[in-house]
């Protein structure tokens, strides 16, 4: 067993698998006694510089009015249904729950994207922005994606953090199909990453986003889809590339999906202050619910469902509709639990003011 750990702050996860796949090329050639020529390396004071120039170009003006046309108005912070009260001041204790998705409903998600000329990517971040209007009933949704720098040097190889997380707004209304959800996924994904030498620090300095110290501005939820050491192959040896459970964490909630051959493989990271490991398995088995629902035929992501949806309601498949029973079922040992009587239409939650969580309307 080889333990790779780096520090965040020199390595991203598009450096990992350049590692990865560098480890490999060397191990192969001297397993049969060459010698392997390597890329260029580039350093990172080069990237740095260059992104420096970009930055106060026309180019960087332009990718700027972008963004802060994008936020406008602030949408309010997400507010899914917790297992605790937020702390005033905000926690980094986490953990990681890891559920798999097999091989043939892989497939079947994979074809439901290209039916409609989306990519693996854009199917799965608009099922997750779908899970999160669900379980907040909100109608502005932001998730915040990394995009890696690496991805636009083309003369070598560069190892460091060169991430930018790009928050992308998904909106929500009650008839919106789950192919219409897919459509307006796909554009704002290209478009952010038409623009995506923007920060995350500045984009939030310049809209003077209120600062709340038990939150994130802006974006506290993350997704990413990835292929860690795909290519990297050993010769004489059946290697396997793992990536550790996190103990600490930036934000409340992270879906790092891997995707490999054998299906997918959906790593949650999420705040234990917030939230028990029951809950976040259960809101991944929604997840895939959800998908497949999608798959069978379901064309509404969003909104109340009707019998006449072609393959029944959306959340059908397993028990999606009995998702604001389980916000209020998680809630019944609560003292602040206000009203338990439940359907599968909405679940509207609310703070009394001191703080503490509370279901303040079923219908």
């Amino acid at each position: 067993m080889l333990l790779f750990t780096s520090h965040h702050i020199v390595c991203d996860g598009w450096s990992t698998n350049v590692l990865l796949d560098e480890l490999s090329r060397i191990y192969n050639e001297k397993a049969v006694g060459k010698k392997d020529e390597l890329p260029k390396v580039v350093h990172f004071s080069e990237y740095a510089g260059r992104e420096a120039t970009r930055k106060s170009s026309v180019e960087g003006a332009d990718v700027e009015k972008y963004w802060l046309a994008q936020f406008t108005d602030i949408p309010a912070p997400l507010d899914l249904p917790l297992d605790r009260p937020r702390p005033m001041v905000k926690g980094y204790a986490g953990a990681t729950y890891r559920t798999k998705i097999d091989a043939e409903a892989y497939r079947k998600i994979k074809q439901l994207g290209s039916k409609r000329g989306c990519t693996l990517f854009v199917t799965l971040l608009a099922g997750f922005n779908a899970l999160l209007h669900r379980l907040s009933n909100q109608q502005d949704i932001v998730v915040g994606i990394p995009a890696a720098g690496q991805s636009l040097i083309e003369d070598g190889n560069l190892v460091g953090h060169c991430v930018n997380f790009l928050p992308l707004r998904a909106r929500f209304s009650e008839d919106l199909a789950f192919s219409s959800l897919l459509g307006q996924m796909k554009k704002t994904l290209l478009d952010a990453y038409e623009h995506q030498t923007y920060t995350y620090g500045t984009l939030v300095r310049k809209l003077g986003v209120p600062r709340d110290p038990s939150r994130l501005p802006l974006m506290e939820v993350q997704f990413n889809l990835e292929r860690i050491g795909g290519s990297s192959e050993f010769a004489g040896l059946n290697a396997e590339v793992d990536p550790n459970p996190k103990s600490a964490v930036n934000f409340d909630l992270f879906f790092n999906i891997v995707e490999s051959d054998q299906g997918l493989k959906i790593d949650c990271d999420y705040n234990t202050d917030l939230f028990d490991e029951s809950t976040i398995a259960r809101w991944l088995n929604h997840y895939e619910t959800m998908l497949l629902g999608a798959v069978s035929g379901s064309r509404k992501a969003s909104g109340r469902f009707t019998d006449d949806d072609a393959g029944g309601t959306f959340f059908a498949a397993g028990g999606l509709e009995s998702c604001a029973e389980d916000v209020c079922r998680d809630r019944d040992d609560s003292s602040d639990v206000r009203t338990t009587s439940c359907t599968n239409a909405r679940c509207d939650r609310a703070y009394d003011g001191r703080g503490k969580n509370d279901v303040s309307r079923v219908e």
